[in-house]
């Protein structure tokens, strides 16, 4: 048969009216309907944001244990909703590529490969690689922190947040009340010098806790994080400053921070850093 057959009308009405030609041409248009249809719902999928009731229930576990109490119906809401902007904040540095060539995240994977690698002999680089083929830069509480701080910290020199007034703040707080009144909690902290280690300090030390306590000069630290012991901030000069004390910063004065291991510091100066 001659190509040419193939093109005379008779033939292509015959196929037009052929069953088999329909069923072909109707396979081949759903074929490709699935495969955009397919691709469209992984797009929206991985772009959904999804709280399990296990991640509600950490949620709630971690409340528990700063707070030493389960959070109220509008706690736990509140929870979530700082999870979910959490969640938003951290996938935008993902795709800002905030986690590529980060000396901070790359310091604290090589770290926690260190405490779990068989190979203590191994060099900064194989255990940083190691740690992205597991995955850990996805997983690791530290490295998410990190990354969602630096956001935060690019839409507000970007300008993607105004400046708050205290009238806004007024006007949401009588509009949403209700979301930000807490239950009245009491909350007991107890501090115990031991005499044997103390000896003849014992009471000059307790009575310069009681000082700093009374003058507010203390502060709060989450060992689940990292270890605090061995945290201190101070202004030194003609007269060192302690920390949590006040002091107007003159030329003389130099601040200092030491840290019980490597961290990342952010000083705030009238209202931002």
């Amino acid at each position: 048969m001659d190509v040419s057959d193939l093109v005379r009308p008779g033939i292509l009405k015959r196929l037009a009216r052929s069953p088999a030609c329909h069923f072909v041409v109707v396979g081949i248009l759903l074929f490709l309907a699935d495969g955009v249809w397919s691709r469209l719902g992984a797009t929206s999928a991985a772009r959904m944001i999804v709280l399990t009731g296990a991640d509600v229930r950490r949620l709630r576990r971690s409340f528990e244990q700063q707070f030493g109490r389960a959070p109220n119906p509008r706690e736990e809401a509140a929870l979530v909703d700082h999870a979910i902007d959490e969640e938003v904040l951290y996938r935008r540095a993902l795709e800002l590529g905030l986690d590529r060539g980060n000396r901070v995240v790359r310091q604290r994977l090589v770290a926690t490969m260190r405490l779990v690698a068989d190979d203590v002999a191994k060099d900064d680089e194989s255990l940083y690689r190691e740690a992205l083929r597991l995955q850990l830069d996805r997983t690791d509480v530290v490295v998410r922190r990190h990354l969602v701080q630096l956001v935060s910290l690019l839409l507000k020199r970007a300008g993607a947040i105004g400046p708050i007034r205290e009238a806004d703040l007024r006007r949401l707080l009588e509009r949403d009340a209700d979301r930000y009144r807490r239950a009245e909690t009491i909350t007991f902290t107890q501090v115990y010098l031991d005499p044997a280690r103390r000896g003849a300090r014992l009471e000059a030390d307790t009575a310069r806790i009681l000082a700093a306590l009374r003058s507010g000069r203390c502060y709060l630290a989450m060992d689940s994080l990292a270890p605090a012991r061995g945290f201190r901030f101070e202004v030194r000069g003609r007269e060192p400053v302690e920390m949590g004390a006040e002091a107007p910063l003159g030329a003389d004065h130099v601040l200092s921070a030491r840290v019980p291991r490597a961290a990342e510091l952010t000083l705030v100066r009238e209202k931002g850093p």
